[in-house]
């Protein structure tokens, strides 16, 4: 019983069209051109995160890090996922920097931080994947383990890295 009202609160919310809605801020130096990509590619998650499609995504994966350790007080199966995500205000900060390393992008708190050189060089479907990806941890979204090799697999089937990868696919 439980189950099915968790999945007709979900319908519910994607009739609704409430969804996952991003509140975007930026830092100091952002340019207008990075302001209005981040701002039209926003858009576009907002849209794929609420579609069938992208839930029937969720509800096919296997999570292999699904604990309290890394998902938000009261969440604890992906019904409760699909309807957390589907009620969030994300109030994000947007900020750039500069360098070679492989860091993509970060956060810190709501604050993302966009690697230029990954930003310029990738499609807008793989931004939308860190920009989700990142997104999800200003919200309360964490990996399992500790970010180290040792739990490298784990890591890659954590919800910020399966949801990403569902709005990069369905982008």
């Amino acid at each position: 019983m439980h189950r099915i009202l968790l999945s007709l609160i979900f319908i519910i919310n994607i009739n609704t069209a409430h969804g996952f809605v991003f509140r975007l801020f930026f830092e100091e130096g952002v340019s207008q051109e990075q302001k209005e990509r981040i701002e039209r590619i926003a858009v576009r998650v907002e849209e794929v995160v609420i579609t069938p499609e992208f839930a029937n995504l969720a509800k096919s994966e296997k999570f292999k890090c699904f604990d309290r350790n890394n998902l938000p007080r009261g969440v604890q199966n992906i019904d409760d996922v699909l309807v957390d995500i589907a009620q969030k205000d994300a109030i994000i900060r947007i900020a750039f920097f500069t360098s070679n390393n492989s860091v993509v992008g970060s956060t810190s708190g709501n604050l993302i931080s966009f690697n230029t050189t990954f930003f310029d060089r990738n499609e807008d479907a793989r931004v939308a994947n860190t920009l989700f990806h990142e997104a999800l941890h200003s919200v309360g979204y964490g990996h399992c383990g500790k970010n180290n090799i040792r739990f490298f697999p784990k890591i890659k089937k954590s919800v910020p890295y399966r949801f990403g990868q569902f709005v990069q696919s369905l982008f």
